[in-house]
């Protein structure tokens, strides 16, 4: 499990890192670097040598669509749409979600200007999305890649105001519903350890956690 992209944003040259443990990397042109890797205190040990930031702990989540119980139909309770339109409204909601979120947050200490930048890129390539309304005016949305017999929630937001609503479950279980229907078997992502309504979320839909990640950040 080595990987390393390389991705632009503006100014930002981001090297992003998948690797199993720390080692000697090459940073050359980049002037961010974010690595994750297997949580292990000797690893975060060597990282902080040098000089990286534990910014973050993740973990993997399945839900099982083929054997699991759940009648997710009944847990929509605001039918979405299906769009690959309004990005500046879904761009507007994920700018209000994640204040602190190290996807798109890549520098040590939180910089809402590169955040943006970042978050721009992401909306633009995302593919269609559900889309929750209220009164017309879109609250929340949810985005997935895959194929085959696997999803993956790529990127979901909802208003802080709306959240009570259940319209966080109405998008997720309307995803799961679809999924299952089209016979894929597995629907899942990977979840900060920071964001525990995301989690308890996912659990109540019988998600089941794993391979936790730490992720790791510098400037260079």
């Amino acid at each position: 499990m080595n990987r390393e992209e390389r991705r632009w944003y503006g100014k930002i040259r981001l090297l992003d890192i998948t690797c199993d443990a720390p080692y000697g990397w090459q940073f050359e042109d980049a002037t961010h670097v974010r690595v994750s890797m297997p949580a292990c205190y000797e690893s975060q040990a060597e990282m902080v040598r040098q000089g990286f930031f534990c910014a973050d702990r993740t973990v993997e989540v399945s839900i099982s669509l083929s054997s699991g119980r759940i009648d997710f139909s009944s847990l929509v309770r605001t039918e979405p749409q299906f769009t690959s339109e309004r990005r500046d409204e879904i761009l507007a909601i994920a700018k209000q979600c994640f204040p602190a979120d190290r996807r798109f947050h890549v520098a040590p200490a939180l910089n809402q200007a590169i955040a943006d930048d970042i978050l721009t890129s992401w909306v633009d390539d995302l593919p269609s999305c559900y889309l929750c309304e209220h009164r017309g005016q879109p609250t929340g949305f949810l985005a997935l890649t895959g194929e085959g017999d696997r999803r993956f929630v790529h990127l979901a937001a909802v208003l802080e105001r709306y959240r009570a609503s259940g319209a966080a479950l109405s998008l997720y279980a309307a995803a799961a519903r679809d999924c299952k229907s089209q016979g894929v078997r597995f629907l899942g992502g990977r979840v900060s350890t920071a964001n525990p309504a995301a989690m308890n979320l996912y659990a109540f839909l019988d998600g089941k956690f794993s391979c936790p990640m730490d992720v790791y950040l510098k400037e260079v």
